[in-house]
């Protein structure tokens, strides 16, 4: 899905670890907000890898974004099945001028 003319509001810090297997891992979570509507849309996205590591952009910056929903199930400690979505964002760039 692309998102287009969005500013980005919250720049989280870059987490990072070692999963199961010994692979190092990378993540980072922005929230953008779409300005151009009275009751602007908000979604909290994941970079991962290198785009959250060199993520070059500030809060307020205009940015196109292409985002993925996952959706999975877990189950929880109470042994019952929980639903978990992730916005993935696979591509940040500036935002491009509209004519």
């Amino acid at each position: 899905m692309k998102l287009t003319n969005f500013t980005i509001n919250k720049v989280y810090p870059l987490q990072q670890g070692v999963n199961s297997q010994g692979e190092s891992w990378q993540s980072r979570e922005i929230i953008l907000k779409d300005e151009t509507h009275e009751y602007g849309d908000v979604i909290l996205c994941r970079l991962r890898g290198e785009k959250a590591v060199n993520f070059g952009f500030l809060p307020g910056d205009l940015v196109d974004a292409q985002v993925d929903f996952r959706v999975r199930e877990y189950m929880g400690r109470d042994e019952q099945l929980h639903p978990s979505m992730e916005a993935r964002c696979w591509k940040l760039e500036p935002a491009q001028p509209t004519c």
